[in-house]
């Protein structure tokens, strides 16, 4: 791991949220992953900026390359709607990691 990433994770455990986002968002201007653009979102949010933390949130899902990445930065979309009250919003994240979940393999009980 990229040792400002690993200074950011370190400043949010600390919770040092605008320290990290500081550094993210250096981070993200020249070499975006999943992990630091939600961590950024994550850091914009604890700050309560959470318009920005929801465009973060949107950028994160683009870089996500797993079912856990996606279905973690549209859950964390809908919170963040949830806190600014967009109730339509939150729920077609909601109904988006619904949709996820059911597209995973059944099995009989």
């Amino acid at each position: 791991m990229d040792n400002k990433l690993q200074k950011a994770i370190q400043l949010f455990q600390n919770k040092k949220f605008a320290k990290s986002q500081l550094i993210l968002k250096k981070i993200n201007t020249s070499k975006p992953t999943y992990a630091s653009v939600e961590l950024e979102a994550v850091c914009l949010a604890e700050q309560k900026q959470f318009k920005l933390a929801a465009i973060k949130f949107e950028q994160s899902l683009l870089l996500s390359s797993n079912k856990t990445e996606k279905t973690n930065a549209i859950n964390n979309l809908a919170s963040t709607y949830l806190k600014v009250n967009d109730w339509k919003l939150a729920a077609k994240h909601l109904e988006e990691i619904v949709t996820l979940g059911s597209n995973t393999a059944s099995f009989e009980a």
